[in-house]
């Protein structure tokens, strides 16, 4: 019994590069969001040609199914909701092939209690507070989360920290 995947691509298999192109990427976006460079990225990986990409991407733009702001909004509030910092969502979002203007964006909602999560985040984890291993093991806990230095420093109570 062929699978609905095999169906698929047997059916888009004989057409021309351009409409097998689009049908692959809208399989794609009906799976989960992709930014466009990621979009890109992985119909190269199957195999079709820069133009058929090209013409694919072009018509998602033009149809508003393809919106890198979106996604990088939903990137850094799915991270926010993890517990990760600006600077950690900056580098997916970098990752992901996102411009430094929509990172800003994106990142406007991280940073505006960045403070106030990361106190969150050491309360439920038991690292608030003690002497200074305890201090010293709270920052490395937020620096690996990705939050500012700055931030670290505030949240610890040191003015520079030494860690």
């Amino acid at each position: 019994m062929e699978t609905r995947a095999a169906k698929a691509r047997s059916k888009s298999s004989g057409s021309d590069p351009q409409t097998a192109a689009w049908e692959r990427a809208v399989r794609f976006l009906a799976a989960r969001d992709y930014t466009e460079r990621d979009l890109r990225m992985r119909l190269e990986d199957a195999g079709l040609p820069a133009g058929a990409i090209d013409a694919a991407v072009s018509r998602l733009l033009a149809a508003g199914y393809l919106d890198d702001a979106a996604v990088a909004v939903r990137i850094a509030e799915r991270r926010v909701r993890g517990g990760f910092g600006s600077e950690r969502i900056r580098a997916e979002l970098t990752a992901h092939g996102v411009s430094e203007d929509l990172q800003t964006a994106a990142c406007a909602v991280a940073v505006a209690d960045e403070e106030a999560r990361a106190r969150t985040l050491l309360t439920r984890r038991r690292l608030d507070g003690g002497d200074k291993r305890a201090c010293a093991r709270a920052a490395r806990f937020l620096r690996g989360r990705g939050f500012p230095v700055n931030v670290v420093c505030a949240v610890i109570g040191k003015e520079s920290c030494d860690f």
